[in-house]
């Protein structure tokens, strides 16, 4: 599954090409999903050797980032919608259609990636309090969805 943060480095930059706005925004993208500065700089390292040499872009993507990291932050830290809320529901739910290995392995892999492992485990372990229901699920959780097949 790619990271999310790698999402915000192929919006910021899209035209080849990162404005100053959009700098600021990947630092808040990285805020969210808690990322130190050695990894931020592997993903984003990894992330320019795709870029051509010569770029003609302005930072036109700073539009979309912007959207992207706006959306994230309406809900990561909602006290009842949260991020770590999402999490935990999803690691029961994958707990109880009967999680695989390799389900367990890329899920839980993905969500310690951007800061919720624990919440996760917590749910498919069902440690702590039962999760809070949901009746929707944020898009940005369709891949790991999809791997658990909830």
């Amino acid at each position: 599954m790619k990271h999310p943060y790698t999402i915000g480095l192929e919006l910021g930059w899209k035209d080849d090409a990162l404005n100053e706005e959009g700098f600021a925004l990947l630092t808040r993208l990285s805020k969210i999903f808690r990322i130190g500065s050695q990894e931020r700089e592997n993903l984003e390292m990894s992330y320019m050797e795709s870029l051509p040499l010569i770029s003609q872009g302005i930072g036109e993507g700073s539009v979309e980032l912007k959207s992207y990291v706006e959306n994230l932050e309406e809900w990561w830290y909602d006290e009842k919608f949260s991020a770590e809320n999402y999490a935990h529901y999803i690691g029961r739910k994958a707990l109880d259609v009967g999680m695989t290995k390799k389900g367990w392995v890329s899920a839980s892999s993905w969500m310690k990636n951007i800061g919720l492992g624990e919440n996760f485990a917590k749910g498919a372990w069902m440690q702590g309090n039962e999760p809070r229901e949901f009746d929707e699920i944020p898009t940005f959780f369709d891949d790991v969805i999809s791997i658990l097949k909830i």
